[in-house]
């Protein structure tokens, strides 16, 4: 039901695109009284909540179609449905945003447990309902755009080195979007509809470009694509906006398989060696890609390669040790400025992230300085 009733929205808002005609003269006063008290009625019908009201808008557009006034009404319309959407979306929302979770909870479950056919029933109505809003409520123009950010580093990041100094304003979008868009295309990826895939993950993307998990995922695609070119540019991606280890060591072990594709068998074992330095939690997988390796070049591996030759192979290849050099700076600037501004708490969030990082004492005594100071 809801599908159709945001369909009907759809086809409201296409046909409200006309070219608004003014009255004249002694026509256009008594042309404003019938405007007036056909809007007044109209809007003294809006009881329901956000989708029968969105339903009962488009039969009043319907109903007035044939009107002599249906320019001047449907921009009305098209205004109140706007009007009403923006004031109540969250508002009334907040049910059918716990069904969304629900959805994706459980379609991410059926994933893990490799029953993709099973997560794609439960998803895809979800992103249906999904794109509609995208398409018609929240879509970028010249003004406006929409983004989800789920810190302050990646809202840091989006606004300093994307954003710019772009003049259109940002909204919040809600951040159900965002994973809904990624578990459908996680669930195409698993289902080798990879066409269907990327155009999920690139709409992820879209509204949240500074999350390396889609990169990840849009790599998945390249990887069965054999484009090692593409993945290879994927995962460096990611890395310049990698904030925590666990990331930062997918990177590494992505750049292991590339080397492995490029029969460079020193190159990847050093890189998987470096991943569990960032993520130990791993280990299973690396060491099944390095049993891959030792079978394939049928040679034994030797000895763990020591930290001076790992760190030999990322010069040789200009790959960052550790966090991007750009986003560390950033993040550090972020917390500091924040800091000043009072704003502690997005500060110590930023100083977290760099001290999970680095480990650096630096950081430890800043979050200690925050805490003592006397709360407000």
């Amino acid at each position: 039901m809801k599908k159709i009733v945001l369909l009907a929205f759809a086809t409201l808002v296409l046909f409200a695109c006309s070219q608004k005609k003014e009255p004249v003269g002694t026509e256009a006063q008594v042309a404003d009284k019938e405007y007036d008290k056909i809007i007044e009625e109209i809007k003294s019908g809006m009881v329901g909540g956000l989708y029968e009201n969105v339903e009962y808008l488009h039969k009043q557009n319907e109903r007035y179609k044939e009107h002599k006034l249906v320019t001047e009404i449907t921009h009305e319309i098209r205004k109140m449905l706007v009007d009403h959407i923006v004031k109540k979306f969250e508002k009334e929302m907040v049910h059918d945003f716990a069904n969304y979770d629900s959805a994706i909870i459980n379609a991410n479950t059926q994933l893990f447990n490799g029953n993709p056919d099973k997560a794609l029933k439960i998803i895809e109505p979800i992103i249906n309902e999904v794109e509609i809003f995208r398409e018609l409520v929240l879509a970028d123009d010249s003004a406006t755009i929409y983004r989800i950010f789920y810190n302050v580093v990646e809202e840091g990041f989006y606004l300093k080195v994307i954003h710019g100094d772009s003049k259109r304003k940002i909204y919040l979008m809600p951040e159900r979007f965002f994973r809904a868009y990624l578990t459908y295309g996680i669930t195409l990826v698993e289902l080798e509809r990879l066409d269907e895939a990327k155009t999920a993950l690139v709409k992820a993307w879209e509204i949240n470009p500074v999350h390396a998990d889609v990169y990840f995922e849009l790599g998945e695609i390249s990887k069965i694509q054999k484009d090692q070119k593409e993945f290879l540019r994927l995962t460096q991606e990611a890395h310049k906006i990698a904030y925590t280890k666990a990331k930062l060591a997918r990177c590494y072990r992505n750049f292991g398989y590339y080397f492995i594709e490029q029969e460079k068998f020193d190159d990847a074992i050093a890189m998987y060696h470096a991943s569990l330095s960032f993520d130990s939690t791993q280990t299973k997988k690396v060491l099944s890609e390095l049993d891959y390796i030792q079978k394939y070049t049928k040679k034994p591996l030797g000895k763990k390669p020591s930290k001076e030759q790992i760190m030999a192979v990322f010069k040789k290849h200009n790959i960052q040790y550790g966090v991007d050099e750009n986003l560390y700076n950033l993040i550090y600037s972020l917390g500091r400025a924040l800091e000043a501004e009072k704003e502690y708490e997005r500060a110590k969030f930023c100083f977290r992230v760099l001290l999970e990082l680095t480990d650096k004492k630096e950081f430890k005594e800043l979050i200690e300085k925050i805490d003592k100071m006397p709360k407000t």
